[in-house]
């Protein structure tokens, strides 16, 4: 055989030997990206699996959250949606029933991860053990608040009946709370006559045409004079 047909032939099998390992490499290539495609399938279902546990879960928490705000007396939205629940078409029933409103009372709620806690009744706050309570009692803080509260009692005895100003420190305390338990600051609105605090527009809206509004308004009306409450301030 010449020399030209010898080279040709061994350069005929270096490029048969070049084609195998290309498809070879080709073929590993493309089982690999398989694989891959495989894993991220399987976890795109594992994610959307967890997503779904998770959603689930925080629906079960703001459900929880909103009958727990409901028990207080406080009205939210139904989960899930935009809408309101519907308002008591009577508004003496609305404001004068005889289940007082966690709204409407000023003892603040003992925190969620309390054991045993000391309430004070005069300044309105819970304390840890009874050593603290009895230090709390001793402290100027209390001595002056129970000062004022003897002070209204004698003046309330020998006086007429004077109007009661909710405080900004009350509804900013109402507010707060109302927050911590999960409802947006936007949807809070406030009446400074009644210290009433609602997430819900439309029995807000309820409340001011109520029995209960316009009594205490004509109350100020009567008896403030020029004070500030003389006119109904509405915040959200």
């Amino acid at each position: 055989m010449s020399r030209p047909l010898v080279e040709m032939s061994r350069c005929s099998e270096e490029m048969d030997v070049a084609i195998a390992k290309l498809q070879q490499n080709f073929q590993e290539l493309r089982n690999n990206l398989e694989k891959a495609f495989l894993e991220q399938g399987r976890a795109l279902l594992r994610f959307e699996a967890q997503w779904k546990d998770l959603k689930t879960g925080h629906t079960r928490e703001l459900e929880q959250r909103g009958l727990q705000l409901q028990q207080r007396g406080i009205l939210v939205p139904l989960t899930g949606t935009q809408h309101f629940p519907p308002a008591n078409q009577n508004p003496t029933l609305w404001s004068n029933s005889t289940t007082p409103r966690w709204s409407d009372t000023n003892t603040p709620l003992p925190p969620r991860d309390s054991t045993t806690k000391l309430f004070c009744d005069i300044c309105k706050i819970f304390c840890d053990t009874k050593m603290v309570l009895d230090k709390h009692k001793m402290g100027k803080k209390h001595q002056m608040n129970l000062g004022k509260l003897k002070g209204k009692t004698v003046t309330g005895q020998t006086s007429k009946k004077k109007a009661v100003y909710p405080t900004e420190d009350d509804l900013q305390t109402k507010k707060r709370r109302v927050i911590e338990g999960g409802a947006a600051p936007h949807t809070l609105r406030t009446c400074t006559i009644c210290n009433v605090v609602s997430i819900s527009a439309t029995d807000f809206y309820k409340h001011l045409a109520g029995q209960r509004h316009r009594d205490a308004a004509a109350l100020i009306s009567n008896g403030a004079g020029t004070s500030s409450y003389s006119q109904l301030r509405i915040r959200n």
